[in-house]
C-alpha cells in the first residue's frame, strides 16, 4: 500500500474525516474499504474476511505495509529463514502477520531474482529452443543418423540375446528413411567402426553424419580426423616427390616468359610444324594454365594447359652460365676463380692432389657447348683420386648444388651438363 492510501484510511478511521475535494461515489468506497480495517497501538491493521462477518480478535489482525518495507518482509520470510522457501510458503508466511496487495506477485518477482534459488533448485524449468527442421539432401546416402539403444540385459545383468549381444546400432537415412540395425557387444568405438565400415561398403561413404555427440561417436570423430591427418601428410609426401622428380619448380613458366604450343592440328604425313611460335605468357590463370599471347601485339591466341606448351630458347640466348665469381688479375691469362663458397673437404681434396691433374687429359675428357664429357676409365679414376665413393658424392658441395648440373650415364662415356669453370676447377681438370 502506498503512503497516500495509507494516509487516506488512517485519517477516516481516526476522525470520520474524508479528503478535500472527494466526490460523493469516492466517499461511499472509502467507507466500504474501511470496514476491512482497524486501528490498534496507533498502527493500521487489515482485518481477515470470514464468509459474510469480520474478525475482530488479535488472531485476524494482519499488520499493513507500506511499500518501501514490502523488500524487507519478503527477504527476511526468504533467505533470513535459512531455508530458502518456495513461493506458496513465503506467500504463507508473510500472510500470517503481514498484508498488502499482491504479496503474491511480490514473492514471486523477488524469488526470480534469488541468485541462490536459481543455481540450487532442481525442481525450476527449463526453455526450449525452437525446433529446426534438418534439411533434406538431394540423394540416399548423403547425409545419415546414427544412434545407440541399450543396453538390453536381464534383472541379474546377463545380456538378453543369446548370442551375448547387448545394444543395437541403428542408421536412418534422410532421404529415404532407410533403417539399419547392428547389433554390437559393446559400445565401443572400434566395435562402432567395423559395422560402419560394413555399410558404407554396401551403400557409400555419407558426406554427413549426425549423431547425439555420445563418448563413443566423438571417439570415431578422432579416428577420422587422424585418418585425414595420414592421408593429408601421405598426399604431401607424394606431392614433394612428385615435383622433385619432374623439376616442377625448375619448369614453371612465368609471365612474358616466350614459348611454343603444341600444334594440335597436325595430321600424320604431313610436313607441318609440331610445335607453333613463339609466342608470350600473358597471364598465368592458375597452377598449369597459362594465357597466351602473340609476341608482336597483345593479341591472345587462347589459354592452354602446361602439358601443351613448352619453353622457347632464343639462338641469341647465352646458354652457358657461371655461378662463381671470377676475377681476372693483371698479366695473367687464365681467370682466378673464388672458392669461398666450397666446402672444406674439396678444398683439402685440391691441395692434396694438384700434382696429379696430369692424368686427366684432354683424350679422356671433353668440354663442349657447356657439357662435360668423360669416359668410364677416366670417371673411376677422377672417382679414385677424390678419394669419393662414388660420382654422386661430388654433386654434396654446395656450391657445385648451385650449379644444377644434369648427368646421363652411356654405356661407355658419362655426360655432365651445366658445367662451368668453376666445377672443372673443383674435379681438378684443366682445360
Amino acid at each position: 500500500m502506498d503512503g497516500e492510501e495509507y494516509n487516506v484510511l488512517y485519517k477516516y478511521l481516526l476522525n470520520k474525516e474524508y479528503s478535500e475535494n472527494s466526490s460523493l461515489n469516492e466517499k461511499r468506497a472509502l467507507r466500504k474499504r474501511a470496514q476491512s480495517f482497524i486501528i490498534k497501538e496507533n498502527k493500521l491493521y487489515y482485518r481477515i474476511n470470514e464468509g459474510k462477518c469480520v474478525a475482530a480478535d488479535d488472531q485476524n489482525l494482519r499488520l499493513v505495509i507500506l511499500s518501501d518495507e514490502k523488500f524487507r518482509i519478503i527477504s527476511e520470510c526468504h533467505i533470513n529463514s535459512g531455508s530458502h522457501l518456495g513461493v506458496d510458503k513465503t506467500v504463507v508466511k508473510i500472510q500470517e502477520r503481514y498484508y498488502w496487495k499482491g504479496i503474491i506477485k511480490d514473492v514471486k518477482s523477488f524469488i526470480k531474482t534469488c541468485e541462490q534459488c536459481q543455481t540450487s533448485n532442481k525442481k525450476q524449468k527449463t526453455t526450449k529452443p525452437e525446433m529446426t527442421p534438418i534439411p533434406v539432401p538431394p540423394s540416399t546416402s548423403k547425409k545419415i543418423a546414427i544412434d545407440l539403444i541399450g543396453p538390453y540385459n536381464d534383472k541379474t545383468g546377463k545380456p538378453l540375446s543369446d548370442a551375448g549381444y547387448k545394444y543395437v546400432l541403428t542408421v536412418i537415412d534422410f532421404f529415404s528413411n532407410y533403417t539399419e540395425a547392428f547389433p554390437l557387444y559393446t559400445k565401443n568405438a572400434s566395435e562402432i567402426a567395423e559395422n560402419l565400415y560394413t555399410l558404407f561398403c554396401r551403400h557409400g561413404v555419407p558426406l554427413e553424419m549426425i549423431s547425439d555427440n555420445g563418448g563413443e561417436f566423438n571417439e570415431i570423430k578422432l579416428i577420422s580426423e587422424k585418418v585425414m591427418e595420414n592421408v593429408d601428410q601421405a598426399q604431401k609426401r607424394q606431392k614433394l616427390h612428385f615435383d622433385n622428380r619432374h623439376n616442377i619448380h625448375e619448369n614453371e613458366f612465368k609471365e612474358n616468359d616466350n614459348v611454343l604450343v603444341k600444334n594440335k592440328k597436325r595430321k600424320k604425313g604431313m610436313e607441318k610444324q609440331n610445335w607453333l611460335g613463339p609466342y608470350k605468357i600473358d597471364k598465368v590463370v592458375k597452377k598449369g594454365t597459362y594465357r597466351i599471347k602473340c609476341v608482336s601485339s597483345d593479341d591472345v591466341i587462347g589459354t592452354f594447359k602446361q602439358m601443351n606448351i613448352k619453353k622457347y630458347y632464343s639462338p641469341n640466348d647465352n646458354t652457358q652460365t657461371v655461378s662463381a665469381e671470377i676475377h681476372f688479375e693483371p698479366n695473367k691469362t687464365q681467370p682466378v676463380v673464388d672458392h669461398h663458397d666450397l666446402d672444406e673437404s674439396y678444398e683439402s681434396n685440391n691441395n692434396e692432389n694438384q700434382d696429379q691433374n696430369s692424368d686427366m687429359n684432354n683424350n679422356n675428357c671433353d668440354v663442349l657447348d657447356g657439357s662435360l664429357f668423360l669416359t668410364q676409365s677416366t670417371l673411376k679414376k677422377l672417382i679414385q683420386r677424390m678419394k669419393l665413393k662414388s660420382l654422386n658424392s661430388i654433386f654434396k658441395s654446395k656450391m657445385i648444388k648451385k650449379m644444377k648440373p644434369k648427368i646421363s650415364v652411356r654405356k661407355e662415356s658419362v655426360e655432365i651438363r651445366n658445367v662451368n669453370l668453376v666445377f672443372l676447377n673443383i674435379l681438378h681438370i684443366n682445360r
